[in-house]
């Protein structure tokens, strides 16, 4: 599956979250998550590990993070699938999500989406000026469930590195507290240009 789809992918279970709460049994997850804190854990965790899940979990359990039992609904939402873990965070509001195949997802149940949105932009912006290469794919609204969100991919490669990564974010487009994704996978080498649907320019 490719970045893009499991953008997409995550953009419908966000929606789905609008209705019934991955946390609905966990009471601290009533905490809201702070924007900052939120992209902090995916850059330092995600991003910086570039999604290998060994480096993710080791950094994961230093900053505080509890490994959740592969029980609960939130771990099988999260990893869908895939051979991976699910770790929450000290404060009960942000569960992050690694998997083998090296996607690294960081989930914010309650958070302000055009804050979540703007500290990603400015963490990325840091790091294109530190020679790493950012090459936004699209930036679009969508309406799901009768809720509108920002979806926005860019292909990102650290500085010195070889691989290629995807990195995404899922937000809703009014300060209200909500779910909040982002995400990092990886991506396959430069192809064919194609649109943000995937299908070949013409």
């Amino acid at each position: 599956m490719t970045a893009r789809w499991r953008l997409a992918g995550l953009a419908a279970a966000l929606c789905a979250a609008g209705a019934s709460s991955v946390w609905a049994q966990e009471p601290s997850a009533s905490r809201e998550a702070v924007p900052a804190e939120v992209v902090r854990w995916f850059v330092e965790g995600c991003v910086a590990h570039e999604g290998e899940p060994v480096p993710v979990m080791d950094w994961a359990l230093t900053q505080g993070f509890d490994p959740l039992d592969p029980i609960f609904p939130e771990v099988g939402a999260l990893l869908a699938g895939r051979a991976g873990a699910v770790l929450r965070s000290p404060d009960g509001a942000v569960m992050l999500a690694t998997t083998t195949d090296g996607a690294c997802t960081v989930w914010a149940e309650r958070s302000a989406g055009p804050a979540v949105f703007l500290a990603l932009q400015q963490a990325i912006g840091q790091l294109g000026s530190r020679g790493a290469r950012v090459q936004v794919q699209f930036e679009r609204h969508i309406e799901r469930a009768g809720a509108w969100r920002r979806q926005w991919q860019a292909r990102y490669r650290r500085v010195g590195g070889s691989m290629d990564l995807g990195l995404g974010s899922v937000t809703t487009l009014t300060d209200a507290p909500a779910a909040q994704v982002l995400q990092l996978s990886r991506v396959p080498p430069v192809g064919p240009a194609s649109d943000p649907d995937g299908l070949p320019r013409r």
